[in-house]
C-alpha cells in the first residue's frame, strides 16, 4: 500500500507517476471504498506523470485507465486500495500490474460456456460504495473479464499481487466466487462449478 500523510488537512494535492511497459499514457482514477463520494480522475501531465488535484482523506481503489477515454485498445487495470491521509512531500508511484490468473472452469452440467466470464479484482468491502459498484458492474466484466474457450480455459492478465476475488459471472450474475492470494502467475487448475 502507498500512504501519504498530512496532519490537519481535509484535502490536499495528489500527484505522481504511472510506470507502465507501453507508451500509451495512463492515468489513475481513485474510487472511494466507503461512503458515496465521487471518483477522482487524474489529469495527465506527460511522461507518465499525473495530477489528481485536491483529494479528500480516505481509502481508494485505483483504476489505471488510458488517458484518452476513446482508446479501446489499451487495457485498464485495478490496483489494490491505497490510503490517502496526508502528504509527505513525494508523489505516488503506481506500477502497471504484471500478475495473472489462469485455469479451467469445469461445469457439472452440460451448460454452454458462451456467456460466461471470469473476472478478478482486489478485495473491497461488501458495504455499498463507489468501489463496490465498480467491481460488481457488468461493464467491468465485459471489459476486463475473460471469456472461456470451448474447453472452459481462461486467462486474466494485468492483475496486482495481493488478495484477489475471482468470480464466474453470466450476464452480471455471480455463479461462483473464490478469494485467492496472487503473486506472479497463478494457475488455479480446474475450478469445478456444481
Amino acid at each position: 500500500d502507498e500512504r501519504i500523510v498530512v496532519d490537519g488537512l481535509d484535502t490536499f494535492p495528489v500527484s505522481g507517476v504511472v510506470v507502465a511497459p507501453f507508451d500509451t499514457p495512463l492515468v489513475p482514477v481513485f474510487v472511494p471504498l466507503s461512503g458515496s463520494g465521487g471518483w477522482v480522475a487524474a489529469e495527465p501531465r506527460g511522461h507518465g506523470n499525473f495530477d489528481a488535484g485536491g483529494m479528500r482523506r480516505g481509502r481508494y481503489l485505483v483504476a489505471l485507465v488510458p488517458a484518452d477515454d476513446r482508446d479501446r485498445d489499451t487495457p485498464s487495470a485495478l490496483l489494490p486500495a491505497i490510503d490517502i491521509d496526508g502528504f509527505s512531500g513525494r508523489g505516488l508511484e503506481l506500477h502497471w500490474p504484471t500478475s495473472s490468473i489462469r485455469g479451467r472452469v469445469v461445469l457439472a452440467s452440460d451448460t454452454s460456456t458462451e456467456a460466461l466470464r471470469v473476472i478478478a479484482y482486489p478485495t473491497v468491502p461488501d458495504a455499498p460504495s463507489p468501489a463496490r459498484t465498480l467491481v460488481t458492474s457488468a461493464e467491468l466484466a465485459l471489459e476486463s473479464g475473460a471469456a472461456l474457450d470451448p474447453d472452459g480455459r481462461f486467462r486474466i492478465p494485468h492483475l496486482a499481487d495481493g488478495t484477489t476475488v475471482v468470480e464466474l459471472r453470466r450476464d452480471g450474475v455471480v455463479l461462483a466466487r473464490r478469494t485467492l492470494e496472487l503473486a506472479g502467475v497463478l494457475d488455479v487448475g480446474d475450478w469445478t462449478i456444481e
